[in-house]
């Protein structure tokens, strides 16, 4: 009767296994495209910063410009340029608030960026994590451990 019970048993763990080793596959590809994921994300990432880098670098510029032509138009003297002179500040002030602006939303993109980037990453360990517990320690322990282990991996409780 036990022998019996035994073999029960033998043939549920290694139904479970072969299960389990299909859900590992689907795993793997997963991952795979996580990475493919991540890596797409890390390279907007880069490329964020260096728009970033040259829009803060234009609003300088900018603030330089308009420090320039402020001292002219301050400074007391009136010349027939003093009307292109204004003219020409309101359209560097206009642009340096458009320049930030669109430096705002990078950095909003970018922090999007990231936080999925974060996010993604996470998911995959606590996969592969619950998928290495129930491979090392599976076979101390009955059917019913390894599904709840691969459940609390995939965030299912």
């Amino acid at each position: 009767m036990n022998e019996v019970r035994d073999l029960i048993i033998k043939e549920e763990l290694i139904g479970e296994i072969k299960r389990l080793a299909e859900e590992n596959q689907l795993y793997a590809e997963n991952e795979a495209r996580f990475v493919k994921k991540i890596l797409a994300l890390n390279n907007k990432v880069a490329n964020l910063h260096k728009v970033i880098s040259k829009l803060q670098t234009k609003v300088a510029r900018q603030k330089e410009n308009i420090t320039t032509l402020l001292h002219l138009y301050t400074s007391g003297k009136r010349s027939k340029s003093h009307k292109k002179l204004r003219e020409k500040y309101r359209a560097l002030k206009a642009r340096i608030a458009e320049l930030e602006a669109e430096s705002e939303r990078l950095s909003q993109l970018l922090h999007d960026e990231m936080s999925q980037l974060e996010i993604a990453t996470d998911l995959g360990n606590k996969r592969w994590t619950a998928l290495n517990k129930i491979y090392e320690h599976g076979e101390k322990h009955n059917t019913n451990w390894c599904k709840r282990i691969a459940q609390e991996g995939l965030g299912i409780k």
